[in-house]
């Protein structure tokens, strides 16, 4: 009976969207005061990667791709400053047909503090008056890292001008990091410091130091040597050298205006008639003159300080001290002289049979020892090295005595002798007489 009826069936075709996968890649970048100067990779998937997947080849050219950047307030980014972006995925289909649904994971824009360093310059002026000013400014700022388009509006120096008043030479200038300002040099407005990691060193502002050339007078009463060096006996004791203001002459600007004039004096260096000499009203006061107590030459034995207008202590005078050519101008304070004979008993054949090492000498072995000081003794070893070679050694000091009259502390005292020996003949010529500077510390004691 199938004939007798018209049979309709009805059914629904649903068709689903087909999904395209995206990838978006990361970027990282230092603070530029820009954008990126290019994207990150991003793949799309197309037709035939995976079945039933991707963007169809027929409709490729319906679709354009771009990224975005996104702040975290999945707002567009108008200023990249340092921090972390989102890079979206996006999309325009020019036919109108909504048969695709894009997924996939978008990139990460980081973007690194850019490593600024701020010195502020090392400035120095000549010192020419006691109420002369010394500045910094920001064009003194040295700069290493500022991005272009930023400004440092506030260098935050610590300090920004130094007075001779002040009686410093020189001071330091820090960068205070608290009052630093750095701007985006076309919007003022914007504060960029937060872009930056920064290194801030230390410079300084001050006075170069005036060059007075000064030489020194020996006096009459110190014997001279033809150079005109003085020499003073050991005393044991710092000797003051009595002459006061006598003992010294400060050089005046004519004696040296010429460089025929300067050629007679040995000790000049660098000299500019600007930045030498004193200024007017300020003057130079007479310390005192002494030579320490140990024995060696004393090239600067007069001590000077000197005075500004208001006659208070200046530090901005350096002093040079000469002295004419061909003579020295300074004292020596003298070795004592000592003087040792060796007994007979000192052989070559006795030190050919001596050990490797040191050898303490008895006092049998020293006869007319002549110069120790009263309070001091004198004692001798030999040293015979592994190849044979030998030296006599001589060591001077100052004992301390324990409560049985024992030597407790042997104090070195052999830097303010001289010591001349004489051996018993046949000695070898290779050996020697050195101070006792490897004597055993056992014996040394100091």
């Amino acid at each position: 009976v199938t004939k007798n009826y018209n049979i309709v069936c009805s059914a629904t075709l649903q068709v689903t969207k087909r999904p395209v996968t995206y990838w978006v890649g990361d970027l990282l970048m230092t603070y530029c005061n820009a954008a990126p100067s290019e994207n990150p990779e991003y793949t799309v998937q197309r037709e035939g990667e995976v079945e039933n997947e991707g963007l169809l080849q027929a409709d490729e050219s319906d679709f354009s791709f771009t990224l975005a950047y996104r702040n975290a307030d999945n707002a567009s980014v108008s200023r990249f400053n340092a921090g972390t972006y989102s890079i979206v995925f996006t999309y325009q289909n020019r036919s109108g047909k909504d048969n695709y649904e894009f997924r996939g994971t978008d990139g990460t824009l980081t973007i690194e503090k850019a490593k600024l360093t701020l010195r502020p310059a090392n400035k120095r002026v000549p010192y020419m008056s006691a109420d002369q000013v010394v500045s910094i400014t920001a064009e003194d700022l040295i700069v290493k890292g500022l991005v272009e388009g930023d400004v440092i509006v506030n260098p935050g120096f610590s300090r920004t001008s130094l007075s001779a008043s002040e009686n410093k030479v020189s001071v330091s200038v820090k960068i205070s990091l608290d009052d630093l300002v750095i701007r985006d040099k076309n919007n003022r407005n914007v504060d960029v410091l937060d872009n930056y990691e920064i290194t801030a060193q230390t410079g300084a502002i001050g006075f170069t130091q005036r060059t007075v050339y000064v030489e020194q007078i020996i006096p009459d009463g110190i014997s001279k040597t033809p150079t005109g060096r003085g020499q003073l006996s050991y005393t044991g004791e710092k000797q003051n050298i009595a002459g006061g203001e006598a003992l010294f002459r400060v050089l005046s600007a004519s004696e040296l205006d010429t460089e025929e004039k300067r050629g007679n004096w040995d000790g000049l260096v660098s000299y500019k008639a600007e930045t030498c000499g004193l200024l007017d009203g300020e003057s130079v006061q007479f310390k005192g003159a002494y030579v320490p107590k140990s024995p060696q030459n004393y090239k600067q034995w007069v001590y000077l300080n000197f005075l500004n207008s208001q006659k208070k202590t200046s530090n901005f005078y350096k002093i040079v001290y000469v002295s004419r050519v061909g003579t020295e101008n300074s004292i020596e304070v003298l070795h004592v002289s000592v003087k040792v004979d060796f007994s007979a008993k000192l052989t070559q054949a006795y030190l050919d049979g001596l050990s490797v090492g040191m050898t303490v000498l008895d006092a049998s072995y020293l006869q007319n020892v002549e110069g120790v000081l009263s309070d001091q003794r004198l004692e001798a070893a030999v040293n015979k090295n592994e190849d044979g070679t030998v030296s006599i050694c001589v060591f001077i000091y100052q004992p301390t005595y324990g409560s049985g009259g024992e030597i407790i502390k042997r104090s070195d005292r052999s830097s303010i002798y001289e010591v001349t020996a004489t051996y018993a003949s046949g000695i070898g010529p290779e050996t020697k007489l050195v101070n006792m500077n490897n004597y055993p510390a056992s014996e040394q004691g100091e």
